[in-house]
């Protein structure tokens, strides 16, 4: 069967069966009409493609140095070797969930695992606003919550005098 997508480019594909290829003309003549043919290629990069264009003409314009730096590094560490290689649109709740599974048994920080979720939830809303994909998979997961930290109490200032003035003779 041969088509022409949204850019004029003429596309084909081919199938075992007959009732197939009248359902993907259907299904093509659909989104056609809808004006939605772009959707149809839509969310076939992998992440990583996805990532590098993210990158260059989001992240390094605006966000900061010191959050580059951390992005870069969780990106490299955790993202990057276990969702890079997915499609956009293969990438579910169910699939952010095994990553998040997959840091965890790997020994990762909860602080490290919340920042590479929350890297990666910015990096797949900017697919969205961009019409790659339908949907953000990891607005649905759960991340870990922020290690507690014992508040810092104060010495009273008379015991600190009494500390500066060394001990007591």
């Amino acid at each position: 069967m041969r088509w022409y997508d949204a850019t004029g480019g003429e596309r084909s594909r081919t199938f075992d069966r007959a009732a197939d290829a009248q359902a993907f003309e259907a299904k093509v003549r659909t989104l056609k009409r809808a004006d939605d043919l772009m959707q149809f290629d839509a969310g076939k990069e992998t992440l990583a493609e996805f990532a590098a264009e993210w990158w260059e003409q989001y992240a390094v314009s605006n966000l900061a140095r010191n959050t580059l730096k951390g992005y870069a590094a969780s990106w490299n560490a955790h993202v990057l070797p276990r969702l890079g290689g997915y499609r956009l649109r293969d990438l579910s709740p169910q699939v952010i969930v095994g990553f998040r599974a997959e840091l965890e048994a790997a020994g990762v920080g909860r602080d490290a695992i919340r920042k590479a979720l929350a890297m990666l939830q910015g990096i797949l809303q900017r697919a969205v606003e961009w019409e790659r994909i339908q949907g953000n998979p990891v607005k649905a997961v759960r991340k870990p919550r922020p290690d507690r930290r014992r508040a810092v109490r104060p010495l009273p200032p008379a015991m600190v005098e009494a500390v500066r003035a060394g001990p007591a003779r």
